[in-house]
């Protein structure tokens, strides 16, 4: 494909508003632990105090609206059920550029469900 062509794609891409899907990210700050399932990660107001911290999350979503935000959300629960965190506590969240950004502590309870 030559340079142009490639060029037009880009410009087209970029003026129809396309949106990029959510993403994720973390840090590892503690024992990474085999993967669970997301629909185990509940998000709490606090991290209970019998857990084990695995990291950080950050995820993003394209928009500022409640979709957004529940995008963003999801994204952060599927990145934390990767490191096998079945706990979620979001720590600050924040609309900038046209984006929905959430950060958080993932974690692992040992039994969950009693807690």
């Amino acid at each position: 494909m030559n340079k142009t062509a490639l060029l037009s794609i880009i410009t087209a891409l970029f003026f129809c508003g396309c949106e990029l899907p959510p993403q994720s990210r973390h840090v590892i700050t503690g024992e990474v632990r085999p993967a669970t399932i997301v629909e185990s990660v509940k998000v709490r107001a606090t991290k209970p105090v019998i857990s084990d911290v695995i990291g950080t999350i950050i995820a993003q979503a394209s928009g500022t609206s409640q979709k957004s935000f529940d995008e963003a959300m999801l994204a952060a629960k599927q990145e934390s059920a990767k490191l096998g965190a079945n706990g979620l506590t979001m720590t600050s969240w924040k609309i900038l550029n046209g984006y929905t950004y959430l950060a958080g502590i993932a974690y692992f309870v040992p039994n969950y469900d009693s807690q």
